[in-house]
């Protein structure tokens, strides 16, 4: 870490179980224009981090056997990057959470935002993922229907059943999945070759998406617990899955350097979450991909990995945005604020790093930005009404039977759709501007 220089000066800070270092503001040499803050919470490799529903609680992980939760209401209401004001985080009287006795790998927020559940990372005797009210700290659940290490958790949208995913490399790979107060007995789903690294519930609840070491992301049924779909390719490895916003896309990441050779390929695929339809791939280096995120309105995808940085990727068209430069170790984890003003980012160098994503997913339909990749902005854009939010995709608009750019012709009849959800029902490059009553076409359209 030779390129580090503190600009600001260490905290010691006073937890609920003691005491810990807080290093605030220790950032490379050249720091990159969209990070607001870097932090040091943990004593050992941060290998979670998550927002909480609202966005206004950030919860981290690390190998230190910790959790911690940290206000950031500070940073939705500063989050301006030219700003020289200091953030000073604040820490939630219940953490830190202490976890189980070897690190904690994974985090998941139940939908309400009151409880957080966590998994071991190594091997530990009986308590494998513990379920906390995060306001009182109150131990709720003790689950312990899995084996170490458990490398991702998640909450179904009606906060009634946890997926827990997890394994080694030369053993089956195990997902777990039951009533998250351990009173009814857990299921298995599955049985391959190989870690489950990942765990995901679509928006809407209907399907849990898992990636396998075996390089298959199993997609099931939650009503029956029944195969949706597989997906795979030859020598794709995925380390990583999300649900669209919308639920009508599913993204895997991980490398393309076949079974038990990973070190190379890092690689991105957008599939249809419906059928399981490949729609189109992006090779992002030569490193593995560990960690996605949707933003929430679901015009970005962020990604990182070995490489030891952050690629933001538009979603309509699976082109390279920009690079996020700041870490010093491989990026573990990723996560949008539910606002979209925020991306935080956790590490193998201990940092915690906040970035400023606001001008980029908008914060409503006057910001003169065309946030949904339609062609139109502001109050041009159809997906608009005064106060809303432009975005046009997440409304499905290629599949909701509404005429939504008033052109006469809804979902797969409309000549601005294609494919059912690849573009939303408001015009594209060959068919823009407003209707010109030619017929239903728009502008140009003949």
């Amino acid at each position: 870490m030779s390129n580090i220089h503190c600009v600001r000066c260490w905290f010691l800070v006073a937890a609920v179980s003691g005491f810990f270092l807080l290093w605030s503001g220790c950032v490379p040499d050249e720091k990159d224009d969209r990070e607001l803050e870097a932090i040091m919470l943990h004593s050992a490799p941060v290998t979670e981090v998550v927002f909480s529903p609202d966005g206004m609680i950030l919860a981290s992980a690390s190998e230190d056997d910790t959790v911690r939760l940290l206000d950031v209401t500070d940073l939705h209401t500063n989050f301006d990057p030219g700003s020289t004001s200091t953030f000073i985080p604040h820490e939630l009287p219940s953490s830190p959470f202490i976890g189980h006795g070897a690190g904690v790998h994974s985090l998941a927020f139940s939908p309400l935002g009151d409880q957080i559940a966590a998994g071991c990372t190594d091997f530990a005797l009986g308590e494998i993922v513990k379920v906390w009210d995060v306001e009182t700290a109150e131990r709720l659940a003790v689950l312990t229907g899995h084996s170490c290490p458990v490398l991702s958790v998640d909450y179904d949208p009606l906060a009634q059943v946890l997926a827990v995913g997890g394994g080694h490399l030369l053993e089956a790979g195990e997902v777990t999945v039951g009533d998250w107060s351990g009173t009814t007995p857990p299921v298995e789903l599955g049985n391959a070759m190989g870690p489950v690294t990942d765990v995901a519930f679509s928006p809407d609840g209907s399907l849990l998406a898992t990636a396998w070491g075996d390089g298959v992301v199993r997609v099931w049924n939650v009503s029956d617990w029944t195969p949706a779909y597989d997906l795979t390719v030859d020598d794709h490895i995925p380390h990583a899955v999300a649900f669209s916003p919308d639920g009508a896309r599913l993204v895997s990441a991980g490398d393309d350097s076949g079974p038990g050779f990973n070190g190379h390929g890092g690689v991105i695929r957008i599939w249809d979450a419906i059928d399981g339809e490949l729609l189109s791939s992006m090779d992002l280096g030569a490193t593995p991909i560990h960690t996605i995120s949707y933003s929430p309105e679901g015009s970005l995808i962020a990604a990182g990995g070995d490489a030891k940085q952050i690629i933001v990727v538009d979603a309509w068209n699976s082109e390279v945005q920009f690079t996020l430069k700041g870490h010093t170790g491989p990026v573990n984890s990723l996560d949008f604020s539910s606002n979209g003003q925020l991306l935080v980012s956790g590490s193998d160098d201990n940092f915690i790093r906040f970035w400023y994503m606001g001008d980029l997913v908008g914060e409503n339909c006057d910001d003169g930005i065309d946030n949904d990749g339609d062609g139109w902005t502001d109050a041009d854009d159809p997906n608009c009404s005064p106060g809303d939010r432009e975005t046009g995709f997440g409304d499905s608009e290629c599949n909701d039977n509404i005429d939504n750019d008033d052109d006469g012709f809804t979902d797969s009849a409309d000549p601005d759709c294609a494919d059912g959800f690849d573009d939303n029902e408001s015009g594209d490059s060959a068919d823009a501007g407003p209707d010109s009553g030619d017929g239903g076409w728009k502008g140009a359209g003949a």
